[in-house]
């Protein structure tokens, strides 16, 4: 709650990877999926977990078009 707050009063979108992996209205949290665990000890991310999370900043991105542009002013930069 702390980071979204934050977010709101900074104009800047937080990312929890508590909100990819857990459902507060339910009060439970998934530590896998099939075969693919989340979480390897009391403090780390799986690889599967990391790329859940890497793919879910990568879509915000893409939301806003800052993926896209920062492409394309890497084209138009280039000699």
């Amino acid at each position: 709650e702390m980071i979204h707050g934050l977010a709101e009063s900074e104009d800047i979108q937080a990312i929890d990877p508590l909100d990819l992996f857990c459902q507060p209205s339910q009060g439970i949290c998934s530590v896998n999926q099939g075969a693919s665990f989340y979480i390897t000890d009391k403090t780390h991310y799986s690889r599967a977990a990391a790329k859940r999370i890497v793919q879910r900043i990568e879509d915000a991105l893409l939301d806003e078009n800052w993926l896209v542009s920062a492409r394309t002013d890497q084209k138009e930069s280039r000699p």
